[in-house]
């Protein structure tokens, strides 16, 4: 009997053969179908930009391959146009399937770039795919490495040095030299600023949005939908901190706290302030809080401006020689725009909340 396949665009009911999928292939991880459904349908369904673009191969009623693209508004110069991210690239790990992943990863990019209307396309990956994504027609951006500011060092070097004895030892002498180096400088004081944590952004975000989105080339619009959709993910908790002078909102974070290679870490996942001092008076409350959690470290991975880094710098964060970097690429769908304004780190705005981490 000859074997159909398929390759197509969704259709509803698709999800239950798509957590099939993700079952194949990732085995040992514990899935709770309920919780990976409400999920799914937040990521790929409730975008308050528009739905997911999802792109399947499927054999005989069984999918085993996906790739899907979600939508944002992007600013690009003084003008907000369409962008897309590909996640989710997966296929059937059995051999007869092999070549099919590059193929969906393909047919997706090739249907997204010839959209009009999506004028950037970008993707984070890791060195394994990084020269399949460049082949494809993906920019190199730049490698993105992540900075941390470690609150417990004996625990950090405990994950690393077995030897206990030894791992103290370390701990105190290196302690020594990084509070020595990296220590962090007192926040600045504002008057009339205060820091407050919310259960969701209000409609003074879209002034705070209005007033910083000039001083980036490139930065996803970052207004009241689309914050409490992409922090409000069903069954994941996020912290939302709102820096307030005045009537104003004039400044964010978003911070998270969660097990990581058996230590407790913090990430921040986004932030954003309207000046180089709101900037450091949230990253300095964010390592505060993260303290209170016993976080043994807090994480943050970005591409900013030169206020961003130093007030990261300020309060004590050093670029992470034990994590894993990742490529930034993107692909211009948008002629007018040259291949080196958008392969210029300097002309974007991304954090963490930009990648396909959830």
């Amino acid at each position: 009997m000859e074997i159909q396949r398929s390759a197509r665009t969704y259709r509803d009911g698709d999800e239950e053969g798509i957590f099939e999928l993700l079952k194949t292939v990732y085995p040992s991880v514990q899935h709770d179908r309920a919780r990976w459904m409400r999920w799914w349908h937040w990521m790929f369904k409730e975008d308050p930009v528009g739905p997911s673009c999802i792109y399947i191969i499927d054999e005989q009623d069984k999918i085993i391959a996906h790739h899907a693209y979600y939508m944002f508004d992007l600013k690009v110069r003084d003008e907000i146009v369409k962008g897309c991210q590909g996640r989710d690239l997966m296929r059937h790990p059995d051999p007869k399937y092999k070549g099919l992943g590059k193929y969906i990863f393909d047919i997706g990019l090739q249907q997204q770039a010839s959209k009009k209307e999506v004028r950037i396309i970008i993707g984070f990956v890791n060195e394994t795919v990084h020269l399949t994504t460049i082949s494809a027609g993906y920019l190199d951006v730049a490698l993105i490495r992540p900075m941390i500011k470690i609150l417990n060092l004996r625990r950090v070097l405990e994950t690393r040095i077995k030897n206990r004895g030894l791992s103290k030892l370390c701990a105190i002498s290196s302690g020594l030299l990084l509070n020595t180096m990296y220590g962090s400088r007192r926040p600045p004081h504002i008057e009339g600023l205060t820091i407050t944590q919310v259960a969701s952004f209000d409609d003074r975000v879209n002034g705070l949005w209005s007033r910083v989105s000039d001083s980036h080339q490139i930065m996803a619009v970052r207004n009241k939908p689309y914050l409490n959709w992409r922090y409000g993910a069903p069954g994941i908790d996020n912290t939302i901190y709102v820096a307030e002078q005045g009537e104003d909102i004039v400044g964010y974070i978003v911070l998270r706290c969660e097990q990581q290679n058996g230590m407790k870490q913090a990430r921040i996942y986004d932030i954003v302030g309207q000046s180089e001092q709101v900037i450091h008076r949230l990253v300095a409350e964010a390592v505060e809080r993260s303290r209170n959690e016993e976080a043994d470290y807090v994480y943050c991975t970005m591409l900013a401006s030169r206020a961003y880094l130093r007030a990261m710098r300020r309060n004590g964060f050093l670029s992470a020689p034990f994590t894993n970097s990742i490529w930034f690429c993107a692909y211009s769908n948008a002629p007018p725009v040259s291949s080196a304004f958008i392969q210029n780190p300097q002309n974007w705005f991304i954090q963490l909340g930009d990648t396909d981490v959830y």
